[in-house]
């Protein structure tokens, strides 16, 4: 016979907050709903200890009177909300610190609107036309995730060394990040569909980009062979101090930043980007992909 586990009903509550505390994302709410619950659970806790009557007296007047009492018989929260001497205090403030550890810890339920179905499967053939439109490289494998109603993650993973070599058509302005974006402007513009908050009843829609091999570009043996190649080309060798690899992040790219010897720059810029080029092309290497600083 299995052995049997007994749980208080004490055991059934604390459970059942951290399996609360696992799902809430504050994030997702603003000040006036901490407000809100702040309230709720204040005014009850007005009425068990002193009375119905106190329904009808002015908020103002409670919080000023009773609010430190009120917080400190709050388990577990650690403030007497005593705060009047520290200059950022603010009843507001206090109401919302008290109704975000009411909503986190579970003793207060916070709002939201209800969502019964997942998106992406109602409305399935408009996801894959916004995700055709995004024109996506073949190299890019992706995953369209809702675990839970409205809540969709784009993935994306690619090899970085086949970036590199792609010669396929897609927005290098944006650059593979920028996928995820597109794909939201067709689906706001064409679908109507409301990207913002899930407790709003809105689509909350993220992306996760793995990128395998994504150091190479400054991994040191790949830029100590490609610097080599550089300056066997006469006009890098005699005109260019130091090459610097690294990733631009305005224009998504790998970038390679050409420091000249002193004086060299305008007579030889033209002549060394040049060079350059033909040694990324000669390693099988797509130059659109790459930009080059000089």
């Amino acid at each position: 016979m299995g052995r049997v586990i007994k749980i208080s009903e004490s055991d059934i509550v604390k459970i059942s907050k951290l399996i609360y505390e696992s799902e809430i994302d504050l994030r997702q709410y603003d000040d006036e709903d901490f407000i809100e619950i702040f309230i709720l659970n204040f005014r009850r806790w007005l009425i068990d200890n002193y009375g119905n009557e106190t329904k009808n007296y002015p908020l103002s007047y409670v919080v000023n009177r009773y609010l430190s009492d009120y917080c400190k018989s709050i388990k577990d929260f650690n403030d007497d909300c005593l705060s009047s001497s520290r200059y950022y205090y603010s009843p507001k403030n206090e109401m919302i610190k008290v109704g975000q550890f009411l909503a986190k810890s579970g003793l207060e339920k916070i709002g939201k609107v209800p969502l019964s179905f997942k998106h992406t499967e109602r409305y399935k053939k408009m996801w894959e036309t916004a995700i055709k439109k995004a024109k996506i490289p073949s190299f890019v494998s992706y995953k369209l995730i809702e675990e839970t109603p409205f809540n969709v993650v784009f993935e994306m993973e690619y090899d970085f060394d086949d970036f590199l070599r792609s010669n396929e058509s897609f927005d290098r302005r944006r650059g593979i990040e920028g996928i995820p974006n597109n794909i939201r402007e067709f689906l706001e513009k064409f679908g109507g569909v409301k990207f913002g908050r899930l407790q709003h009843g809105d689509v909350n829609f993220t992306n996760r980009i793995i990128v395998n091999n994504g150091d190479m570009w400054t991994d040191k043996k790949f830029m100590t062979k490609l610097k080599k190649q550089f300056k066997q080309k006469p006009s890098v060798a005699d005109n260019v101090h130091s090459l610097k690899f690294h990733f631009d992040r305005y224009d998504n790219k790998p970038a390679i930043k050409i420091a000249f010897k002193y004086g060299n720059w305008n007579t030889r810029r033209t002549t060394v980007s040049s060079e350059i080029r033909d040694v990324l092309r000669a390693n099988g290497f797509n130059i659109d992909n790459i930009k080059i600083e000089d």
